[in-house]
């Protein structure tokens, strides 16, 4: 996610031999948001969703790290505290909402990426 409020520092990736782009996230300022899912092999197995950032990234020199906008730590930690006041608490730092609630108690399983 790109919130351009605290950036709009994208910095994106071209795969000459696959013929695609990508926003490369070690470098941007962004949230990276994972949506639960299902994979296509298994039947009642529902994968864990996540939200991530890093807030630094490696320097023009690579001896060290500079550090990104402060407003993207602000934005993650905000996220972070909505998911936790909304959503169940089912263990560590993990958090269901209700759909997933619901799919559990109907006997799917929740697994690690």
């Amino acid at each position: 996610m790109l919130n351009r409020d605290v950036s709009a520092h994208l910095v994106t990736r071209y795969v000459e031999e696959k013929g695609f782009g990508f926003v490369d996230p070690s470098a941007s300022s962004v949230i990276e948001f994972w949506r639960s899912a299902p994979p296509s092999d298994q039947e009642k197995v529902l994968r864990r969703g996540r939200i991530y950032a890093t807030f630094r990234y490696p320097n023009a020199t690579a001896t060290g790290y500079t550090a990104k906008e402060p407003g993207l730590e602000n934005w993650f930690d905000r996220l972070a505290r909505w998911i936790r006041k909304s959503y169940h608490k089912t263990g560590g730092l993990e958090y269901a909402g209700p759909g997933t609630l619901d799919l559990q108690l109907q006997g799917w399983e929740l697994v690690p990426r």
